[in-house]
């Protein structure tokens, strides 16, 4: 047990390095939100938004992706840490591994769905599941996930649109307003998605201290 305890101990450790970085992310998103409905503002009244604070919105969405890949880095140690964990505690028939809950998440079209199946087994088991009962239905991971890809799909959409119309002769008929509008859903769907990966995190760590100090839960 006692390299189970060493684990414990690292998870929560690994665990307040992407709890801060997704305040700092969630932080980003308000600048952002911010700075986009001046824009709407400003397309809905017919005028010319300044170019500064075009600038602005290209450094605040710089900043955002800069954090977002900072503290991705961070959850998938954290990921990894706590699905080490199931593993270290002896547990049978987990469905998945710790490298593969990882690995995942960067496989085109995999990811899509992938991420969500092991974060929920994760949860689920880490809440003393048994094998029969860690694809059950958890709220928060489904809510979390809906989030993620919803705000994602359309911030892809938003970026390819503004990509094609960079391009010589090429323009894709989107109404400023409506791209800015989309904007603004995206970043408060993945606001909302941060927030929920927080608490998730939190509850994840939390059942795993609790749980396995006393090796009882994963019996």
């Amino acid at each position: 047990m006692a390299g189970l305890s060493a684990g414990i101990s690292a998870l929560e450790t690994v665990a307040k390095i992407p709890s801060i970085g997704i305040w700092a992310t969630l932080i980003s998103i308000i600048l952002v939100v911010a700075l986009y409905t001046l824009l709407f503002a400003g397309h809905i009244s017919g005028g010319f938004p300044s170019p500064v604070l075009y600038g602005l919105i290209a450094m605040a969405n710089l900043l955002f992706y800069v954090l977002y890949l900072l503290t991705g880095i961070a959850v998938l140690a954290w990921i990894y840490r706590a699905n080490a964990n199931l593993r270290d505690a002896g547990m049978e028939d987990l469905k998945y591994s710790p490298a593969w809950a990882v690995v995942c998440w960067i496989i085109p079209i995999i990811s899509l769905f992938m991420p969500f199946l092991t974060m929920r087994a994760l949860y689920n088991r880490s809440h003393g599941e048994d094998v029969w009962n860690q694809d059950a239905s958890v709220d928060a991971i489904t809510s979390w996930w809906v989030c993620y890809i919803v705000g994602g799909l359309i911030l892809a959409f938003t970026s390819l649109t503004f990509a094609i119309n960079a391009l010589p002769g090429v323009w894709v008929t989107t109404p400023p307003a409506a791209d800015t509008g989309l904007n603004i859903a995206a970043y408060l769907l993945m606001a909302g998605s941060a927030w929920l990966l927080l608490k998730i995190i939190r509850a994840i760590t939390d059942a795993q201290r609790q749980g396995m100090n006393l090796a009882t839960v994963f019996e």
